[in-house]
């Protein structure tokens, strides 16, 4: 990885002016760089202005913090693509015990006001916690696919704005094209569709997945992995086929952003800079999903 990391630093040295793009760049952030100015200054300056909050549950139910870190993110110049929801027990829309799964629709429907008080137009969610076992499989996805239409109603009152269902891996309800696709059968395609998560892909690989789905694709998570678990390396690190998958996306008309949810990279013991990230991440992107 050091190698890589290395080899990229050198390039954007000498990178000249960057491609026009059909799909805008925009990158998964945690609240520490939510509120850090000095750091979106750097994804800023690199062109990376579209972001995704993830880890946010304790900001977004702190009215005092909310307030700070929309502010942060205005004056800094960010808009917000989506929101993660957390992933737990207490979150899960397929949990068998009804009061928490009826918590945790409400629950969505709170990150829903935060969502649009960001301007943001999209929740992700997962299907499911883990682990989930043979014997109580099709319990739970029987208790999804009911969230999931309750939720296609209850959407109804949020016109704009979508729950993309994220595909996950190992046990986790969702993890293949067809049980998402099952889940989410007969939903408005305005108000509920798919996460496409690249580096989830356990079952089947990437682009069978990506073909199986891709009319439901609302966002994406771009990351790599080695086919064992997921890894969420930078394109390129990994197994997938990333010159096809762009190519299959903007076939596909997609519109929505080329969305980097990536460990930051380390380069010779030391946790990489702001700047060196947002230049790793942008010139990642030229290579992989330019025009």
């Amino acid at each position: 990885m050091k190698q890589v990391v290395g080899l990229l630093l050198l390039r954007v040295l000498f990178a000249g002016c960057a491609s026009s793009f059909l799909n805008p760049l925009a990158v998964s952030i945690d609240p520490a760089t939510a509120n850090d100015a000095a750091a979106l200054s750097e994804f800023h300056s690199a062109g990376i202005t579209l972001v995704e909050l993830s880890g946010v549950h304790g900001i977004l139910h702190d009215d005092g913090k909310f307030a700070d870190m929309k502010r942060t993110l205005d004056t800094c110049g960010f808009s917000v693509n989506s929101i993660h929801y957390p992933y737990g027990p207490d979150f899960d829309i397929s949990n068998l015990v009804p009061e928490t799964r009826t918590g945790a629709i409400q629950e969505i429907e709170f990150y829903l006001g935060r969502l649009g008080a960001l301007g943001g137009r999209c929740l992700v969610v997962h299907p499911s916690f883990e682990p989930v076992g043979d014997d109580e499989r099709q319990a739970r996805l029987k208790v999804c696919r009911n969230s999931i239409l309750e939720l296609d109603g209850l959407m109804k009152k949020y016109p704009g704005m979508m729950i993309a269902l994220e595909d996950l891996p190992r046990t986790c309800l969702g993890n293949t094209s067809a049980e998402l696709n099952a889940l989410i059968k007969g939903t408005s395609p305005d108000r509920i569709g798919i996460c496409l998560d690249t580096n989830h892909m356990l079952q089947e690989d990437l682009i069978t997945f990506t073909k199986n789905t891709v009319s439901r694709i609302m966002t994406v998570h771009i990351a790599d992995y080695d086919g064992e678990d997921e890894r969420h390396w930078f394109p390129g690190q990994g197994i997938n086929d990333w010159h096809t998958w762009a190519q299959l996306m903007r076939g596909s008309g997609y519109e929505g952003p080329m969305l980097y949810e990536v460990t930051w990279p380390i380069a010779r013991g030391n946790t990489l800079t702001p700047r060196q990230i947002a230049a790793l991440v942008k010139l990642n992107y030229e290579d992989y999903f330019a025009k």
